[in-house]
């Protein structure tokens, strides 16, 4: 059947319309399925999406050393044992979740961050999230205290400095799902 000149215009312009809105709702999808499994622009945390652009570099950690390291001297500085080696606070325990806790504080709110205890050495740190990747921001335990699992005594008169923060890169930033708790 031949349709006249006029009808067959307005169907091709009714296909164009169908086509396109038909390919917007597959984009849409599809950036909607990306951002839910964390790639392309941007991951998500809890209900609020995180885009890749709004991180920072890795970079910027390194002029926060100097006051990530007063905030656990603070902590390490109140971490008070009695004869038997027990902290009305912490009992017999160590510090590692408190310095965590204490960093979280220091870092600018922008920035992903979340507290990982890990049960391989029963340690707490802190996992960021940023432009170059997941990252891990810790103290290492053995620098402030001795011990194992769940009983630690304090090493006398330790005095971070700002070389004492360690941020290693652990992980891509769309594996940042793996490690955000959304409780930080």
């Amino acid at each position: 059947m031949k349709l006249p000149p006029e009808l067959e215009a307005k169907l091709g312009k009714l296909n164009e319309v169908t086509i396109d809105a038909d390919l917007a709702d597959l984009k849409q999808q599809a950036e909607g399925w990306a951002r839910a499994e964390g790639v392309v622009e941007g991951v998500v945390e809890g209900d609020d999406e995180i885009k890749v652009e709004d991180l920072v570099p890795v970079k910027e950690l390194d002029k926060l050393r100097a006051k990530l390291a007063k905030a656990a001297q603070k902590v390490y500085d109140n971490w008070e044992l009695d004869e038997d080696g027990y902290d009305f606070e912490v009992g017999e325990g160590g510090i590692c979740h408190l310095i965590a806790d204490a960093f979280l504080d220091v870092l600018p709110h922008e920035i992903p961050a979340t507290t990982i205890s890990s049960d391989h050495e029963v340690h707490v740190w802190v996992a960021i999230l940023t432009e170059d990747g997941v990252f891990r921001l810790d103290i290492p335990h053995g620098l402030y205290e001795t011990g194992g699992g769940y009983n630690w005594k304090k090493i006398p008169d330790v005095k971070f400095e700002a070389n004492d923060i360690i941020i290693d890169g652990i992980a891509q930033v769309e594996d940042w799902k793996d490690y955000d708790d959304d409780d930080s």
